[in-house]
């Protein structure tokens, strides 16, 4: 079976060449002190002969290591440094609370469900809810009718199922909400990639919160951080990178 460069581990394809560099400069230094057994040169030219050598032979060794070691002293410092940051930026995030730079509530485009349709089937996709998105508005939050969230729903999702094989039917502009909630993979993605924090969090922990769901990029603060209460305010990923480097 072959193997491929991905395969092979940097760290020890650099301890082999660690070994046989160290093995050839030795090699070399063996072979020059036997050849005096042969051809016994006179006066000071074996001295000559030594003191030359031994810089050479040693600044190609040493040449030859730092080429292969510097990658991985880089990367280790690369690192510790991207760790570093990684401190400063929670360190900061640590002390700007959720409730000071949330969307609040009242200033959240949304879309609320109704007791009565509970699925959407009365709420068109293109004009209660593409007609919503535009430069700034990018994502669409879909509450029940006691603004529990349920769904939120990105502008790539919604204009890539407007013009599917799926949205691509007669009565197109008939679509709605339901719609896209009969498509699983969809309905999926828009309620189990959201994070919740309760009130009193900070943007430390609504970016743990976010991190530790597999392409969450929403959050939603309530009352205790129960997905079961109602809506106070949602945090983006982007206010979390705008914040993260202010």
């Amino acid at each position: 079976m072959e193997t491929s460069n991905e395969d092979k581990n940097p760290g020890e394809d650099r301890s082999q060449i660690a070994k046989y560099v160290l093995i050839g400069s030795t090699g070399l230094l063996a072979l020059y002190s036997l050849s005096f057994l042969f051809i016994k040169p006179t006066g000071d030219t074996a001295e000559k002969i030594f003191t030359t050598m031994i810089p050479v032979v040693s600044t190609w060794v040493g040449t030859v290591l730092a080429f292969y070691f510097s990658g991985e002293n880089f990367k280790k410092a690369n690192e510790s440094v991207s760790k570093l940051i990684g401190q400063v930026v929670d360190e900061k995030l640590k002390n700007i609370k959720v409730e000071e730079v949330m969307i609040p509530f009242s200033s959240m485009v949304k879309v609320t469900l109704t007791q009565a349709d509970p699925k959407g089937s009365t709420l068109n996709l293109e004009k209660n809810m593409l007609s919503l998105l535009d430069e700034r508005i990018t994502r669409i939050p879909v509450l029940d009718h006691n603004n529990i969230g349920k769904y939120i729903f990105h502008e790539s999702a919604l204009y890539r199922f407007f013009h599917s094989s799926e949205g691509n039917t007669p009565d197109k502009n008939n679509l709605t909400l339901a719609d896209i909630l009969n498509n699983q993979q969809l309905s999926d993605f828009a309620s189990k990639t959201i994070a919740y924090v309760n009130k009193n969090a900070t943007l430390a922990d609504a970016k743990k919160a976010m991190e530790a769901i597999p392409k969450c990029q929403d959050v939603f603060i309530t009352e205790t951080g129960s997905a079961k209460e109602a809506v106070l305010g949602w945090i983006t990923n982007v206010i979390i990178s705008r914040h993260a480097r202010a």
